[in-house]
């Protein structure tokens, strides 16, 4: 096998991905989906003020029934429409990120993400994600993946936002989900929150599947390159050298969070 990914998956983005080729990269999320998404709400809220029940029907028979109003009728093909239209960009979009990927990478292997808590079990956590537009963009790598002759596979994710990839010091208690940046206690490496979690993701994936990166440095994974991608409705849009979607500079001015042992 040739270069290789790994993408730690979340909800602040699509995903990161550090792959063994130095690149670290930062798919954003779809802009268009928070336009349509409050597009929906508004109809939505339209519609639900409607009566449901608004014009009397009687049968032939003699029975009666009730009919929505034709407003209520209007709002509904309205709303009916959004959700194809959604539909229907949202595979656009995936389908482009997984065929963008795979053109680049030969195995492409994403973290077995799963919200934590709203008083649900892990299990059922993990149903609700498949549906979830992270489990339909794992769908649709495996999908491209197998229709490429390429690898896609899962990798486990438990402990690796926490664990510091160059000592593998394993921060007490875990690290909270609004620090984006930390710095290690134990080792003073400065880490980016979903690029240390790719970089031991992807040393997992290498270690399982014995294969030698071109982005490393002795037994170590070398980050050389940070980009980010935005979904322009045509085509992948490239950011070099940026995080959370603007490009930084790591090197001076940034405000590093420490992580008390």
């Amino acid at each position: 096998m040739g270069r290789v990914i790994a993408i730690d998956p979340n909800h602040k983005n699509l995903g990161y991905g550090v792959g063994t080729d130095g690149v670290a990269t930062e798919i954003l999320n779809p802009w268009f989906l928070k336009i349509l998404d409050r597009r929906i709400d508004e109809v939505k809220s339209l519609r639900d003020r409607c009566p449901r029940k608004s014009v009397r029907v009687v049968r032939k028979d003699g029975s009666e029934a009730w009919l929505p109003s034709r407003r209520w009728r209007k709002l509904n093909e309205q709303l009916e429409e959004l959700w194809r239209v959604r539909r229907e960009q949202t595979k656009v979009y995936l389908r482009t990120v997984a065929n963008r990927l795979y053109r680049e990478y030969d195995g492409v292997f994403v973290g077995d993400y799963a919200p934590h808590g709203g008083g649900i079990s892990r299990g059922m956590r993990r149903a609700m994600n498949h549906q979830s537009l992270i489990g339909r963009f794992k769908e649709t790598l495996a999908w491209v993946a197998a229709r490429s002759g390429k690898v896609y596979g899962e990798w486990d994710e438990d402990g690796s936002t926490r664990t510091c990839h160059a000592c593998h010091y394993n921060v007490p208690g875990g690290i909270p989900p609004e620090v984006r940046e930390w710095t290690c206690p134990e080792c003073g490496t400065y880490h980016i929150r979903d690029e240390n979690s790719s970089i031991n993701g992807l040393e997992q994936v290498l270690k399982n599947l014995e294969v030698p990166g071109s982005g490393r440095l002795g037994d170590k994974i070398v980050v050389r390159t940070r980009r980010a991608w935005r979904f322009d409705g045509l085509g992948i849009a490239e950011v070099p050298g940026a995080v959370g979607g603007r490009v930084r500079d790591h090197a001076a001015g940034r405000q590093e969070i420490k992580c008390g042992a």
